[in-house]
């Protein structure tokens, strides 16, 4: 299994090393993906790439983080994805809704070019409300049983890694106003339309 946002770019990679290889593309809905992505880009890590000129003076002038967090002007966190320079100077929640929405897309547009490949989509929502349902239907497709101890450990509920602040349903709500802008964008709009997620009401 190779996990992280950043390989939906590398799929015509992973086809060419792994022939026939599978894919499972969890989703979230925009609204809770953006306000989390927003979270790490202010938490002091997450650094991922470099962002100065041959000079080392920094690039980056994104509205509400440059100005915020040390290293700002030179640190991109999270995906890097192709016209990143485009955004550099746009505000945050901008910079990280045009994140979601690029991977999504990204792997969208693999699939319909490949229309015979094995696509499981899986929405981080249907972990929260019935995690051991959902977590059958992924093993049912990879064809490997459910162990108890891992049962278990679903009813339980999974403890947080890397989280920000304690989960909760509904956090982005907290953010909602300097969301709302950029996830009615068209781009945005269009992936959330795509991914199923129309119904603002629920999402989590």
């Amino acid at each position: 299994m190779i996990k992280t946002p950043s390989n939906a770019y590398r799929l015509p990679f992973f086809d060419a090393l792994l022939p026939g290889f599978r894919v499972i593309h969890l989703v979230r809905n925009p609204a809770a993906a953006v306000n989390g992505l927003v979270d790490g880009w202010l938490h002091p890590g997450f650094h991922a790439h470099p962002a100065a000129d041959a000079n080392g003076t920094g690039r980056l002038r994104v509205g509400g983080y440059s100005d915020r967090v040390p290293g700002g002007d030179r640190w991109w966190k999270f995906d890097m994805p192709p016209g990143w320079e485009a955004l550099v100077e746009r505000p945050l929640e901008e910079v990280a809704a045009w994140q979601w929405a690029s991977a999504h897309r990204t792997v969208l547009e693999w699939q319909a070019a490949h229309p015979g490949r094995d696509v499981l989509r899986v929405r981080f929502e249907d972990f929260l409300r019935e995690p051991v349902a959902t977590m059958g239907r992924v093993l049912s497709w990879m064809g490997v049983d459910m162990h108890p101890a891992l049962e278990a450990a679903l009813l339980d509920g999974p403890a947080p890694r890397m989280a920000t602040a304690r989960p909760r349903p509904r956090r982005w709500l907290g953010r909602r106003e300097a969301l709302a802008p950029v996830l009615a964008l068209p781009h945005v709009r269009e992936v959330a339309d795509a991914l199923g997620y129309t119904d603002e009401e629920a999402w989590i």
